[in-house]
């Protein structure tokens, strides 16, 4: 009969323009919605692409490199000397080079490069003995650094340090996300009470027409006042005005959920499909500590962070190191009156070349990369304090939690009784006044007694189940994981 009755006050707020219709929403459909469609989460989650991005950038700088040079050049100077040109006051010389080379840095800190150029050079010199002449170089150079900048671990330093820097953005979305879950969850039994509210609501506003009905049959039968009827009739619209704004709260409410899962142009009102069993947690407090330590993303962040600081530590005690490299070329080159004689005397192998050299600088002082070394020092230390200080803030989140759970488990069974008590009393004094041995005021306060027990009752209900799920996610659980319907 009651949900008979909540049901028609809907439907009649409904039809003045309230809402256009009732959609029925269970916890975890609700969660799943806001995974799937939450815009912030949405655009949190780019995040990880754009350091994936950097990543790229930082091993770009290993990539290979190639190059092809293409030029011409013509030169006419004046001569006054037979010895370049007998037959002309002019010196004409015409060059075309094309050249090809391949670069490439390795994660050793070896810069190699490959290249192969080639030369056709034409004038009207008397001393030109090939004209025009072929001239072509196969060449390889190397240089090694064997102090700074040397090693794997050194060259690769910043791709590693990208890499741990996703990990974090990574842990940072996950932490991010069920922060929402958290925040949308509480939404949700936010919803759950003003709908439960609401119902509780018309159901005071039944019962105060119960008792205008009485009062209206004793007032025919010559039992009561006009005046006690004036006062029924204003407690039912005093309740009727609660019902309305216990409505609007709803609708409100309703709205701000829709707003999780981007659909707040939608004109429904969102019915909460929960149903509240209260367990007690039965946990170990240094177990959950334990997990929370090893597993919260806030924890596994500022790793991160501190691997990072380690690798600056070792790419800044590297930089203090003197410039020390060893340089190697060698190669084979060629030259003929034609192109095909050019390259025939190269590959012969007659006519190489061949370098070996070190090359050494250090700045006098180094101050620029001592400082940087002191800095990175103290950025890992910071890093450590900033941790520790993170854990202890998350054992006083989590003993705090663990402590109101079991307050809140109290408050339960207290209300419960208070609404009990309230119950009985006013189904005593209901029976009371129909023997005319109450007043309507009596009832009328008992009533007002009943319904505010039982929406206490059902605060710390939900209260409990907030809590739940606040402890979940300080020891380090997945909200999105949870079957929330399970608490």
């Amino acid at each position: 009969m009651k949900k008979v009755i909540l049901l028609f006050f809907l439907f009649s707020l409904c039809t003045t323009g309230f809402c256009n219709k009732i959609k029925t929403l269970t916890f975890n459909k609700f969660i799943s919605l806001v995974l799937k469609k939450n815009l912030n989460i949405k655009s949190y989650n780019l995040k990880k692409n754009i350091y994936k991005y950097s990543i790229d950038k930082y091993i770009s700088e290993f990539d290979t490199n190639f190059k092809l040079k293409l030029d011409k050049s013509y030169s006419k100077e004046f001569t006054g000397s037979e010895l370049q040109s007998a037959t002309s006051t002019y010196y004409i010389s015409k060059n075309k080079n094309w050249d090809i080379s391949l670069d490439k840095k390795f994660y050793l800190g070896t810069i190699a490069s490959l290249s192969f150029s080639n030369n056709r050079f034409e004038s009207n010199s008397n001393w030109s003995i090939l004209n025009p002449s072929y001239s072509s170089l196969f060449e390889l150079n190397i240089t090694q650094p064997i102090l700074k900048g040397a090693g794997i671990s050194i060259n690769k330093s910043e791709i590693i340090k990208a890499e741990n820097i996703l990990k974090a953005t990574e842990y940072d979305i996950k932490n991010y996300i069920n922060n929402t879950i958290l925040n949308a969850a509480y939404k949700y039994f936010n919803l759950l009470y003003a709908y439960k509210n609401y119902q509780a609501r018309v159901e005071s506003l039944e019962l105060a027409k119960d008792i205008l009905n009485i009062d209206k049959k004793k007032l025919s039968a010559g039992l009561t006042s006009k005046d006690t009827i004036k006062q029924s009739e204003a407690e039912v619209a005093s309740r009727k005005e609660d019902v309305i704004k216990a409505y609007q709260t709803l609708l409100n409410i309703s709205d701000e959920l829709k707003k999780y899962y981007n659909d707040i142009r939608a004109d429904y009102i969102i019915k909460p499909d929960y149903i509240i069993e209260i367990k007690q947690l039965d946990v170990s407090l240094n177990n959950c500590i334990n997990s929370a330590l090893n597993n919260r993303y806030e924890i596994k962040k500022i790793n991160q962070e501190i691997k990072n600081a380690e690798i600056d530590i070792k790419k800044t005690k590297n930089d203090i190191l003197p410039e020390l490299n060893l340089n190697l070329y060698g190669g084979l080159s060629g030259k003929g009156e034609n192109y095909s004689d050019d390259i025939e005397r190269m590959k012969n192998g007659k006519y190489r070349q061949w370098g070996i050299g070190l090359e050494l600088k250090y700045p006098i002082g180094n101050r620029l990369s001592k400082a940087n070394y002191k800095t990175a020092i103290a950025t890992k230390q910071q890093l450590i304090f900033q941790k520790k200080d993170l854990e202890n803030q998350i054992i006083l989140e989590i003993k705090k939690s663990y402590r109101n759970l079991k307050t809140l488990l109290k408050k339960i069974d207290a209300n419960n009784k208070s609404f009990q008590s309230a119950t009985l009393k006013l189904k005593i004094e209901k029976k009371r006044y129909k023997h005319g041995l109450s007043t309507p005021f009596k009832v009328f306060s008992y009533q007002n007694d009943y319904t505010l027990e039982k929406l206490k009752l059902l605060q710390s209900k939900i209260d409990y189940c907030k809590e739940i799920l606040n402890f979940y996610k300080l020891t380090g659980k997945d909200l999105f994981k949870i079957n929330i319907n399970k608490l």
